[in-house]
């Protein structure tokens, strides 16, 4: 669910805007691997085992765009993430300004933070890869 829209005129006669929005996501994931890589029937990797996992994440988000001047814009947001079986959540806010000093030059700077959750490969099974892998300057292994 998202909403948009304008909230009101600021003395300088531009428009303040706003988004919200709630999100839920449900991710699940179910591997089979073959008999043999499950006895770990291979001498030169270490195999995998069956896995499966699922995860539930709810989200609510706000932003504002905030027309300061003619030149200046800032932009106030904020997420917060909660999920479920991990136990784990997470608010970001995050503050940006743009400032367009002519009509060939725009600066723009930004300062937030964010979090992340691990696949669910990560979080509930493994995967064992071979990857050649070398010292790009001395080409040893």
């Amino acid at each position: 669910f998202v909403t948009t829209g304008d909230l009101f005129t600021m003395p300088n006669g531009q428009t303040v805007g706003m988004a919200a929005g709630l999100q839920w996501r449900r991710d699940e994931a179910t591997v089979e691997i073959d008999d043999t890589s499950n006895a770990g029937g291979f001498s030169f990797i270490f195999g995998g085992t069956d896995w499966d996992g699922k995860e539930n994440t709810y989200a609510a988000f706000l932003e504002f765009a905030i027309p300061v001047t003619d030149t200046l814009e800032l932009q106030l947001a904020g997420r917060y993430e909660k999920f479920d079986e991990i136990d784990e959540d997470s608010f970001d806010p995050k503050l940006t300004a743009m400032w367009r000093a002519n009509d060939s030059l725009t600066l723009r700077g930004s300062v937030g933070t964010s979090y992340r959750v691990g696949s669910l490969l990560q979080t509930y099974g493994f995967s064992t890869q071979l990857i050649n892998i070398a010292d790009p300057f001395s080409g040893a292994a």
